[in-house]
């Protein structure tokens, strides 16, 4: 350290001049859990989606020592912390889904906490001791068959399952408002592309009204290993209109 700064208290990475990037960046991980896998951080709450909130953690704590080329200097934190925090294997785990209070296991226990680096954490809670879901319940008896709603929730089940081992897409016709649109909640990280190829060149053509559809809705890059979806509306344009929601 600077002996002009020795008896000021000074963070271990900071000199009272410079900012040792790599110090800083080990003080950083042994604080906040952090990885890096196929082109992108993860945290206990999921993939971080937006770079800037990882520079803005940076920067409160820069802040106070760094006064110079301070954007530089986290962006080559930032490509440092790629290094020290990469992990060559980040598979996710199709038996478990994560929630905000926890994991839920496919064996149905439950583990409380939330201190595991996962893919994904869905925005919700789960609560064991739930009462029955009458309002939904009456949903799908109002939207579906009595035989057909069996087979809506197991696609409900494979969308929070994060494998491809069963590939799952949903096309509900309807009149329009009588809710077809109602159990997706559309997401932008599905690549129109992929969507292509996931229904194959045979149906490609059958799909185009889907995908122009859901097209603005797919901005940024497919994530694989990630849980993903989509939901557009299409109106068939004949003597009577048609609608039909695809989710994928």
């Amino acid at each position: 350290m600077n002996k002009k700064y020795a008896e000021l208290d000074f963070p271990a990475w900071f000199d009272g001049k410079d900012v040792n990037e790599a110090a800083f960046c080990r003080e950083f991980l042994s604080r906040n859990k952090l990885i890096y896998a196929d082109n992108a951080f993860f945290t206990p709450d999921g993939r971080l989606t937006d770079p800037l909130l990882l520079k803005e953690k940076i920067y409160a704590e820069l802040e106070c020592c760094a006064a110079k080329n301070i954007p530089r200097t986290i962006s080559n934190i930032v490509e440092i912390m790629k290094l020290a925090a990469h992990a060559e294997s980040f598979p996710p785990k199709p038996d478990e889904i994560h929630v905000q209070n926890g994991t839920l296991c496919i064996d149905g226990s439950f583990l409380a906490g939330r201190s595991e680096i996962v893919r994904s954490r869905f925005p919700i809670a789960y609560n064991p001791q739930a009462e029955e879901p009458v309002v939904w319940l009456r949903f799908l008896s109002d939207l579906l068959y009595p035989e057909d709603i069996p087979t809506f929730q197991e696609y409900i089940g494979y969308c929070l399952v994060p494998s491809t081992k069963g590939q799952r897409m949903m096309i509900l016709k309807g009149e329009g408002g009588e809710g077809e649109g109602t159990p997706a909640e559309p997401e932008s990280d599905v690549n129109v592309d992929d969507v292509a190829k996931m229904v194959g060149e045979a149906v490609s053509k059958a799909m185009e009204p889907v995908t122009k559809a859901i097209e603005p809705l797919l901005k940024s890059r497919a994530l694989p290993g990630n849980l993903n979806s989509a939901a557009g509306t299409v109106e068939k344009q004949e003597a009577e209109p048609h609608y039909m929601t695809g989710m994928f």
